[in-house]
């Protein structure tokens, strides 16, 4: 007598509303993994060239603009008699150079007042810039959406008056006058808030003396005492 015995397949077929279930989840999963890569790739990778292109963009404008403000409205009504008295000898050479502290401080109030107030105006200005620049190519350079770069001014604006003394020929000695100006900016693009601290020198005014550097020069302690021989 003989058995037989038929094995049958069972396919399981899940309900359409399981399917699409499935379906949906690896949608939805794929689609959460490919943000954060693509969140993971801005951070990493374009963040810090987007936070040095704009800290460069921004530190440029505020520099210009310090350095426009100065030369368009202090330094034209500006003379170096004004700053220094310089005393001659009988034979014309120079005696001794004294600077005048009145003036000075005058001058510098005006011009760190005339440079808060360019930084005011800076702040209602934006700056666009292609967001090509990032990759560095300069065939991309003038492509892409344009970034929107605001500066917005922190803190004081800092100055002192210094100079210096630079030989520029025999018997030669120009003396230069100019003014160190310190301020903070806060530079705000898309993804990137940032002070920056902003350092430069604005020259004032400036003559050539003739002959010898004089042995008696009567600073304020904010001006560079010249050097002399022995």
């Amino acid at each position: 007598m003989r058995f037989s015995l038929r094995k049958r397949l069972v396919i399981f077929k899940a309900p359409p509303y399981k399917r699409r279930l499935v379906f949906s989840l690896i949608t939805v999963g794929g689609f959460l993994l490919l943000s954060f890569a693509s969140f993971w790739l801005i951070d990493c990778r374009i963040r810090p060239s987007l936070r040095e292109l704009a800290r460069v963009r921004a530190r440029q404008i505020a520099i210009e603009s310090i350095h426009k403000t100065i030369q368009s409205q202090i330094v034209p009504e500006l003379e170096y008699g004004e700053l220094v008295e310089m005393r001659l000898t009988d034979n014309g050479k120079v005696a001794y150079l004294q600077s005048k502290t009145g003036a000075i401080n005058r001058i510098s109030t005006k011009t760190i007042l005339a440079v808060q107030q360019c930084l005011k105006e800076l702040h209602s200005e934006t700056v666009k810039i292609p967001l090509g620049q990032i990759f560095g190519l300069k065939t991309l350079a003038s492509y892409g959406p344009l970034l929107t770069v605001k500066i917005i001014p922190v803190g004081v604006v800092e100055g002192s008056i210094k100079d210096q003394f630079d030989s520029v020929g025999i018997n030669q000695i120009r003396h230069k006058i100019y003014i160190r100006i310190k301020t903070t900016i806060k530079m705000v693009v898309p993804l990137v808030r940032e002070e920056i601290v902003i350092n430069t020198d604005a020259p004032l005014t400036e003559t050539v003396i003739m002959g010898e550097v004089p042995n008696l020069y009567l600073g304020t302690g904010e001006m560079i005492l010249p050097k002399t021989g022995d």
